[in-house]
């Protein structure tokens, strides 16, 4: 489906949990996309220590050029797209809570694929939503969490390729 995981994960916030679903791998991409109902989230039996959430360690602006897109289809459920079919497939998956990121046409401190945060429960900022799917050059601040890069894109530097 084209549904995020954040109502399921909510009522879990600070407990070890059992993920079940499909891996989906692209490049240093990897995601797993949840089964459906309780079962594909759901808390341990044996809660154990939860370990400490990596400190992001920032990296500084970038300027990187790639494309806005759902988590989902860019890790390998759907094969990269182009055109407005798979615009509006990214925007439906963003719609429906689903991870955005930033796919770069050059890696960024090793990764080409960067979640892209959002404020408060903004999973996209509203101002780069007409900017799904397409070529686009922009400024980002740029943090790793663990293994993981984030950017907080800069919609206001955004220049589209044609």
């Amino acid at each position: 489906g084209k549904t995020g995981a954040v109502d399921r994960a909510a009522s879990l916030e600070g407990q070890l949990v059992q993920a079940t679903g499909v891996l989906l791998e692209r490049g240093d991409l990897e995601m797993m996309q949840l089964i459906g109902g309780q079962n594909g989230l759901r808390a341990t039996e044996d809660q154990g220590v939860v370990p400490d959430v990596p400190t992001p360690a920032p990296l500084g602006r970038w300027q990187i050029t790639g494309e806005i897109c759902d988590g989902k289809c860019a890790s390998g459920a759907m094969r990269p797209g182009r055109g407005i079919a798979h615009r509006a497939c990214a925007n439906l998956c963003l719609l429906g809570g689903g991870p955005p990121v930033f796919v770069a046409t050059a890696p960024v401190d090793g990764d080409a694929f960067m979640l892209i945060n959002g404020e408060g429960d903004e999973v996209l900022p509203p101002a780069l939503v007409d900017y799904v799917g397409l070529y686009i050059t922009v400024e980002a601040d740029v943090a790793r969490h663990g293994d993981l890069l984030v950017v907080t894109l800069d919609a206001d530097s955004v220049e589209v390729f044609e």
